[in-house]
């Protein structure tokens, strides 16, 4: 059986937006999240809309619709 997946929440969003705009790389950030480095890099591919930067907020509400 695999892994059981959750979805990345509003805390964790919020949290990889902080650290991104701290410097941090999304292995670090995955690292102290707990998890893989693909589901930030995920997270960051689908939330980004072409912009260099990630905003947390622009991201959840893509998530809900």
């Amino acid at each position: 059986m695999g892994q059981l997946y959750t979805h990345i929440g509003a805390d964790e969003r919020n949290f990889i937006q902080r650290h991104l705009n701290l410097g941090l790389s999304q292995t670090q950030i995955a690292a102290q999240l707990g998890r893989p480095r693909s589901a930030i890099s995920r997270e960051l591919r689908r939330n980004r809309g072409g912009f260099a930067s990630y905003d947390a907020a622009t991201a959840a509400a893509s998530a809900l619709g």
